[in-house]
């Protein structure tokens, strides 16, 4: 058997193993489903909030680096906040705050209430109005998710689920891997 072969035969017995465990634990298994499902709601809310910013930022390339740069760390929280281990949410309530905080400065920078801000933008460009709505959206959005994730205790008990049926596939993969000769 070839190396390809025996990495496809490995993934498929990974597969099967985390279907059984999903047999085991059907409530996790859901809740595991639903978390992946909020975790691509925002991660597309997210790039739709920062499109203007990469379309404007397009001319300078330090612009877009640095936009590139905020929206590769802010990534990089969102899935730390959607992992395994259920403390790791708190991290989206500091992501929508700050979000929520930068709107409020913006708005007392410019001396205008989001209504009258948006009202202005509406009668110039519908379009900057559908991202204005959007860029409000997703700190309450983030916020939303992450009192979904630590609040109910019953989440809480069901991420440490999904963090034990983790950490056995890991262990498993990690002994097939071993018995295949791969590590």
């Amino acid at each position: 058997m070839n190396r390809k072969e025996t990495a496809h035969a490995t993934r498929q017995q990974c597969r099967e193993y985390q279907d059984s465990l999903y047999a085991q634990y059907p409530q996790a298994a859901k809740f595991q489903r639903q978390k992946s499902r909020v975790l691509l709601f925002l991660m597309l809310l997210y790039l739709l909030c920062i499109l203007p910013s990469v379309l404007t930022s397009l001319g300078s390339g330090y612009l877009l680096l640095r936009t590139l740069t905020s929206c590769g760390t802010h990534l990089i929280f969102l899935f730390a906040a959607m992992s395994a281990h259920w403390k790791m949410a708190f991290l989206l309530y500091g992501l929508g705050l700050y979000r929520l905080a930068m709107i409020v400065y913006s708005c007392y920078l410019l001396k205008v209430g989001w209504l009258s801000m948006f009202s202005s933008v509406l009668a110039r460009s519908p379009l900057l109005a559908f991202f204005l709505i959007a860029e409000l959206l997703y700190p309450l959005c983030l916020l939303a998710a992450a009192a979904w994730l630590t609040i109910p205790k019953g989440r809480r008990e069901l991420t440490k689920q999904t963090e034990q049926m983790n950490s056995m596939l890991m262990e498993y993969a990690k002994e097939l891997n071993r018995t295949n000769g791969r590590f």
